[in-house]
Parts: C-alpha cells; structure tokens; sequence
C-alpha cells in the first residue's frame, strides 16, 4: 500500500528534510529577512478530479536555511464539505472544481533565508478512513468500490495567502 499526505501530522515539530514524498511541492523564494507570520494559511485549489470526492490535506513548513524543516500548519478536510461544513456538495468527475482550505494556526518569526514549503495531497495513510470517492457515506465504502486510482489535474488559478504580520518588522536601530 501507497500512504499519501504521510506528512500532515506535527510531529515532530522540526524535523529533517522529508523522505518518502508522495505530495505535490510547492516552494517560495528564499525571504530576504526574518519574517513573522502570524494566522491561518487560506487558500483554494482549482482541481479537475476523476471522483465524485476525495480527502484534501495541505501542509505547511518553513525550510529554514539549516536544512532543517518547521511544520507550521496543516488542513486535512473531506472537499465535498469545503464550500459548506453543513452540506455535502460532490464533485462531477472530469469537471473543474474548487475547493477552499484552511490551516491550522500558527505565529512565528521565521528565519532570514527560510522559504516556505506546502505540501497538497490526497489523504491515504494508516491513520486515515479512505474517502474511495463514490459520493456514499464514507463509513459505507471499501476498497472494492476504489475502481480506477484517484488523479488529481490542480489546475492554474489555484492559490494561496500567507498570513504575513509586518507589524513586528524590525525598526532600525537609533
């Protein structure tokens, strides 16, 4: 068995560089000075999937210089409760969709040279109920009703906004 989104969990929170990647990577330009980031990292994926549903994870570290990796946040939700926490909406097959996300809260000043590092994956690990993407309750599928593997098309027009706080910049000194 393929485990994805292995990395969501914090734990632990620093850690060396990842191994066994199975997540789309994203990375920033290296920040020029020490930045503070301070809130929920937001943002929405434009996806073209081949299911009527899938669990989403987004995970977030700061790479700092050392090589070493900080987890900042993450987000781990079912996409067809994105729009609504309330109300299912599924996805047609083969369609594009949106899906909003949120993380996890966190402030930190972040080093100079730090980049940041997000992670976008389906949510299959050992520690996870699989979503098999039928559009049934998920307590109800197996992994009979898998057929085809779930392929995830992020398309352009996804973004994401990180929660910057300038208010600690540092004031030169007088």
């Amino acid at each position: 068995m393929k485990f994805h989104n292995f990395h969501y969990y914090p734990f632990p929170i620093v850690q060396d560089p990842l191994s066994y990647i199975t997540e789309s990577v994203f990375t920033t330009q290296p920040f020029e000075s020490a930045t503070v980031i301070s809130g929920s990292f937001t943002g929405e994926l434009a996806v073209i999937i081949n299911k009527k549903d899938f669990d989403l994870g987004v995970t977030v570290y700061e790479s700092m210089p050392d090589g070493k990796l900080f987890h900042l946040g993450y987000a781990l939700q079912r996409a067809s409760y994105a729009e609504d926490p309330e109300q299912r909406r599924l996805f047609t097959p083969g369609k594009l969709e949106h899906i909003k996300f949120e993380t996890s809260m966190v402030s930190r000043r972040m080093l100079p040279g730090s980049r940041l590092l997000v992670l976008i994956d389906a949510n299959k690990n050992p520690n996870a109920q699989v979503n098999y993407g039928t559009g049934r309750d998920v307590s109800d599928e197996s992994v009979k009703d898998a057929g085809e593997p779930l392929k995830i098309e992020i398309q352009g027009g996804s973004y994401f906004e990180i929660p910057l706080d300038n208010s600690f910049a540092e004031k030169p000194q007088k």
